[in-house]
Formats: structure tokens, sequence, C-alpha cells
């Protein structure tokens, strides 16, 4: 019996929904959810071969179906003749931008955004010889790769601040603002970029930044789209950037910068938000006035920072101190809120405000 037209579109919509956790058993599991027979179910999934929505590994005893991919790979040389004539729109152009035909606007533009952020940073200020793009995209998400096998960008801040630890870069990068080069940078581009993604790492000497657009960080890392193959190619030295978002994102770069920036007369970046969990690497406490001032470094440039202390459970008083009256004090129109505290960091910070 023919299905109607509808009937087979939800059937394939629901297909493409589950294929990763069904790869060996699809079209028995879909048999079962609709109630239909393994005929209708194997032509619906022909029909979906063949317009190459999905896939069938031919190398397995078992069926193996995954969603249909796609993907370019290039590779770029930042020697001092060559770099001279890059330009990371052109390497969008023709690296990343191809795979994006099918989606829609605001996520081309979401992804435009941060991969020519990313790529500029990489021929600027990689100091490597090498540059590699991968892109990959499937029915439900786009992922990009951007690497090179220059200094690395946490030992470059360290460098730039005087930061005894690689980890505190990682703190500098979420406060976002940071720049060794002010003639000709931002240094909001990393910032934003992360936000736009529903997942955005920095990788480099085996320590890793991350970020997503979900204010409660809660981690969407989606690498379904990485082959062996790719994960090997990501083991240089260097800086490893990754970051993926749903093809069907609402999302709009309007939004995000709403959310962080000010539409005012003046605009510009006056919002931040800095997980504070990440200064506890040391020792796993946060007691002493100088790691307050190490989480407050520069944040006076902001107008509002939000500290976010998801996954710290007490702080000292000193360490409160610094932060709440010292620092507040000293830059009094700064807005400083606070959210996922512990009753107990409540109560501190209650007592060095009184």
């Amino acid at each position: 019996m023919k299905l109607p037209k509808e009937i087979e579109e939800a059937i394939e919509f629901f297909i493409l929904k589950n294929i990763d956790e069904h790869p060996n058993d699809l079209i028995k599991f879909v048999m079962k959810y609709f109630e239909i027979s393994r005929p209708t179910v194997t032509k619906i999934v022909n029909q979906m071969l063949q317009k190459k929505l999905i896939e069938k590994d031919e190398s397995r005893k078992k069926p193996n179906y995954r969603l249909k991919e796609s993907k370019i790979f290039k590779r770029y040389k930042l020697n001092s003749l060559e770099k001279n004539h890059l330009e990371e729109h052109v390497i969008f152009e023709e690296s990343i931008k191809p795979l994006l035909s099918e989606l829609g606007k605001n996520v081309v533009d979401l992804i435009d955004y941060a991969s020519c952020e990313i790529l500029n940073n990489a021929i600027d200020h990689s100091q490597g010889t090498d540059l590699y793009v991968l892109a990959k995209t499937n029915y439900k998400t786009t992922a990009i790769i951007i690497a090179d096998n220059g200094i690395g960008i946490f030992n470059k801040i360290c460098n730039d601040l005087n930061l005894s630890y690689p980890n505190q870069a990682i703190l500098e990068l979420h406060k976002g603002k940071f720049t060794s080069d002010k003639e000709t940078h931002s240094g909001e581009g990393i910032f934003f970029a992360s936000k736009m993604m529903d997942y955005f790492s920095i990788e480099s000497d085996k320590i890793m930044f991350e970020a997503d657009s979900n204010s409660e960080n809660t981690y969407t890392y989606d690498n379904s789209l990485l082959s062996e193959n790719d994960v090997h190619f990501t083991d240089l030295p260097g800086t490893i950037v990754y970051f993926n978002i749903d093809n069907f994102s609402k999302r709009t770069i309007n939004e995000i910068f709403d959310k962080y920036a000010t539409n005012e007369e003046t605009p510009g970046f006056i919002t931040t938000s800095i997980p504070v969990k990440i200064l506890t690497f040391e020792n796993g406490n946060l007691n002493s006035r100088s790691q307050a001032k190490r989480l407050m470094s520069r944040v006076e440039n902001f107008r509002n920072v939000i500290l976010d202390f998801k996954g710290v459970d007490l702080i000292g008083q000193a360490f409160a101190d610094e932060v709440f009256r010292v620092y507040q004090n000293k830059f009094p129109k700064l807005n400083i809120t606070t959210k996922n505290t512990t009753p107990i960091i409540d109560k501190i910070i209650k007592h060095v405000k009184g």
C-alpha cells in the first residue's frame, strides 16, 4: 500500500533524527515504531539513499547506515610570500561556503563570522607555516576545524600578559577584549565567535578552551562528523579550533550582539560572562586575593560582568572581599552580578559587602 506523501516525509524525518543511534537496526527500528512492513521501510530507505540524504557502508556484513556527509579539506601556506596574499573571506568562500548551500542565511552568516575571525587570527598571529581548514556537513550538523602549526594561542597570550600558567590564558579568552595588536584587532572575535556556535573549542599544548551558546555552559559537543582520520589530522602542534552548529538553528548574529553589546549612541562590547571554576585548576580552592585579582584583571573594560560560580562550592573571605568590596569600590560604575552560587557563597558575598 502506498503511503501518503506527508507520512513518507514524516518517516524520512524520523530516520534522519534517529539514524545515529540505530545504524545497524534502522529498518527494524522504524518498522516497530510506525508498525509498518519491512518492504515499505526498505523502499523509503532506498529513496533516501538515492537522494543522498543517508549512506550505507557496504564493506560490513551487517547494514550500517549513517547520514550522508560532505567535506572539503584545504591546506594553505603561511610563509612570508604567500601569507601576504591570504585573505580570510577568500578562504571561507572556497573551503567552507560551498558546503552551506542548503542552510538558512542566518546559519551561513554565523559560520561565516566565526570562520573568518579564526582564520584571521591564524594568519596574523599564529607564527606558523601551515594552515589547515576542514569543513564537514550532514543533514543535522555542520562542523569546522581550523588548525595551524604555530606558537600556540595559549603560549602567545601567556607571553603577552606575562602569565604563569597556560590555564590563565583560558580565563582571558572567556573574558574577551584581549588582543596583542590593538591597532588591527579589537580582541572581541573569539568571544563572539564562541557564542555564535552550539559548541566551540580551542586546543593547544594539551589544554582546551570550551564555550557554547548556552549561558549555562551545558556543552553540546557534536563529534559525530569527526572520523578516525580527522582526529589524527588534528594532532598537530600549534592551535586547533573546532566548532559546530545545528543546521536548523534559529540563532542570529544580531541576537548575540544584542546580548553582550549595546545599541546606544556609543555601541560596544559591554557585557562579559566569566566561568570562575577555571581558577580552581591550581589547588581547587579560591581563597587568595591574588586569585581574585587575576579573575578581575581587565574586567573594568566592561560595563557588566557576570561571574558564573557553576562547579564552585566555596570561596574564601579574602577572595570575596577583593572582588565584591575592594574591586567594586575601585570601579563603582561596574555592574558585578553572580549566578550558580551556593548558599554558603551567597552568605560570604553578603558578609563582605556588608
